[in-house]
């Protein structure tokens, strides 16, 4: 990676998080599926979104079910305080999205790096993560997971032959940044609108697991 960053491509990366952060989905955003078998007087069914993902599929996830003829729930009730994970995580993604076609920093490359910094001085080892803000760590971990699974972001550890001390390197291929960044926002639209918090814990339990993300974690450490 770039051995420094240009304050500008700093700038970029921060402010767009910050005004993204300010127009994310509001507290208040009706979510959760109307159960049809509520309709029908059949008690609780299965619901969903009409046209599920792959992704939604594969990390077998659920909506939050509700009678229609009761007040249809809201978002922040729903998640109580997983909801500024979530509008993190929302900011965070579209920032780096921005900084794909930001013309602010001079290299997109930089102001992804600035992010991803951002991201990477939030993760804390795990025996600190309950002494810890847990909003920006929880969505910093989330998203620093899901770039690693995709490879997007990739770091070696290796032991250095002047001090033996272990190291590491880490580089980026923001060339696929788009791709990933896309998918992660299309699932966490999903899970916002599907209403159930269970779905975050079954992504954040999905992603910690993965090489990539405990060799990043590890690196970030140091």
């Amino acid at each position: 990676p770039l051995k420094s960053l240009p304050w500008t491509a700093c700038a970029c990366g921060l402010v767009g998080g910050v005004v993204l952060g300010e127009v994310g989905p509001p507290a208040d955003l009706l979510v959760g599926y109307a159960s049809q078998a509520f309709q029908q007087g059949l008690g609780d069914g299965g619901v969903g979104p009409p046209s599920p993902s792959e992704l939604w599929t594969r990390l077998q996830l659920s909506a939050l079910k509700f009678d229609p003829s009761e007040p249809r729930p809201q978002a922040l009730g729903s998640f109580g305080s997983w909801w500024p994970s979530v509008r993190l995580l929302l900011a965070d993604t579209g920032a780096l999205l921005g900084c794909r076609r930001a013309q602010c920093s001079g290299r997109q490359d930089s102001c992804c790096w600035s992010i991803v910094g951002r991201l990477a001085s939030e993760l804390r080892p795990w025996e600190d993560f309950m002494g810890s803000d847990t909003s920006p760590l929880l969505a910093a971990t989330v998203q620093v997971a899901w770039l690693a699974d995709a490879e997007v972001l990739v770091c070696e550890e290796f032991e250095a032959e002047e001090t033996g001390e272990i190291t590491c390197e880490c580089a980026a291929n923001f060339d696929h940044l788009q791709d990933s960044a896309s998918q992660l926002l299309e699932l966490l639209m999903d899970i916002v609108l599907a209403g159930d918090p269970m779905n975050l814990q079954k992504t954040f339990a999905q992603l910690i697991p993965s090489d990539g993300f405990q060799v990043v974690y590890s690196c970030a450490q140091q």
